[in-house]
């Protein structure tokens, strides 16, 4: 809709009657979820998701008419689920992604198809990344076996990889302690240190949040290259 917007839209609005305005403030619904009321349509498709897809049943709405207001109760979403499907079918943005808000412009992200890797349910989802930093995760509608939805883990649990405690170059332990080191030089202590046992029983040990096709090669270099089925 925004797209469609600032293509073919008016530059200027000709309403002229009194605009709704519920609340100067958005409202910060979940740890996760915020809202601008002011911006609501009355569509009421993150109700139906939460309902009738979700089955939370965390959102509904209030009053009549045009006093319409799509809220939690008690504005808290005390029932929700956290897992952010309602933000993802809002098409005007009332209902917003709080870790994503205000960090990027949708055609700002450059956006990559991948796996959820936090189970083994295999959800389709789409990575949208701005100038190589991660930004926000979407569902890829109707593909995969989750077709438009996500879990909280699959769509607020990816921001790991940003974390600056993540290991992004090999390591090698001296003298007590891990020392960032080349890829060569990683490579050739690996098959040094490997060499040794090769005779002997070795194992590999890899990640679970790995996507399958990374955790097929390894299983192979491991039967292969180490001869070992561990």
């Amino acid at each position: 809709l925004q797209d469609m917007v600032m293509a073919y839209g008016p530059r200027k609005s000709r309403f002229r009657d009194a605009k709704r305005v519920f609340h100067s403030e958005d409202i910060r619904l979940s740890p996760v979820i915020i809202m601008n009321v002011n911006r609501c349509i009355q569509c009421q498709r993150c109700v139906r998701m939460c309902e009738d897809v979700v089955g939370a049943v965390a959102l509904g709405t209030i009053e009549k008419g045009m006093d319409t207001a799509v809220t939690g109760f008690e504005g808290s979403l005390a029932s929700c689920d956290q897992c952010g499907n309602c933000v993802e079918v809002c098409p005007v943005g009332a209902l917003m992604s709080f870790p994503y808000r205000y960090k990027a412009r949708p055609w700002d992200l450059v956006e990559t198809d991948t796996v959820c890797p936090h189970c083994g349910t295999g959800c389709q989802l789409t990575v949208g990344a701005r100038k190589g930093e991660f930004m926000r995760v979407r569902s890829k509608w109707e593909h995969g076996v989750n077709r438009e939805t996500l879990c909280v883990r699959g769509r607020f649990g990816l921001d790991f990889v940003g974390s600056r405690d993540r290991i992004k170059r090999p390591m090698i332990r001296r003298d007590g302690a891990l020392v960032p080191v080349s890829w060569d030089e990683a490579g050739a202590y690996l098959r040094r240190r490997l060499s040794a046992v090769e005779s002997k029983a070795a194992g590999g040990l890899a990640s679970p949040r790995l996507p399958n096709e990374v955790l097929y090669q390894f299983q192979k270099l491991m039967r292969t290259a180490f001869r070992t089925n561990n």
